[in-house]
């Protein structure tokens, strides 16, 4: 009984080491450059240069918007990340296309971990984004 229950586990733990393989495969870029801070990493595929994006994040409406700019010409600023819960839109670019995000903050945004990729597909640039404390965020968009 305990030899046939070995087996099955074994044989589960391998699909799921495989299963795991093969998908980090397919989203992983060969060629990856990056730029890390400890809230935020960009990550550019091997056709796109990360010192060409920008990440912002903008707090508020009309005349009194907060803008935070968290990675720009290659380097990451997290020093005026947002420190309170709340409504904010996160924007990439990269060459001057463009995509924006609202998102919420329910919790201390100083907690967060956000990962931005970016990476080229049909001739389209796409962003996938992930966010530990934001369900809002964690999706791919297209810039344009």
């Amino acid at each position: 009984m305990k030899e046939t229950m070995m087996k099955h586990i074994i044989a589960v733990l391998t699909i799921v080491l495989f299963t795991t393989a093969f998908s980090n495969a397919q989203t992983t870029p060969v060629d990856t450059n990056m730029i890390t801070g400890k809230i935020l990493t960009v990550y550019g595929d091997k056709n796109l240069d990360v010192k060409k994006t920008e990440v912002i994040i903008t707090e508020g409406m009309g005349a009194g918007v907060a803008e935070y700019r968290l990675a720009k010409n290659g380097k990451v600023n997290e020093e005026k990340f947002p420190r309170n819960t709340g409504l904010y839109r996160l924007i990439v670019q990269y060459e001057g296309m463009k995509a924006s995000e609202l998102f919420l903050y329910a919790a201390d945004p100083l907690t967060e971990k956000i990962s931005v990729r970016f990476f080229k597909e049909n001739k389209k640039i796409y962003c996938r984004i992930t966010s530990l404390l934001s369900e809002d965020l964690n999706k791919v968009v297209v810039l344009e």
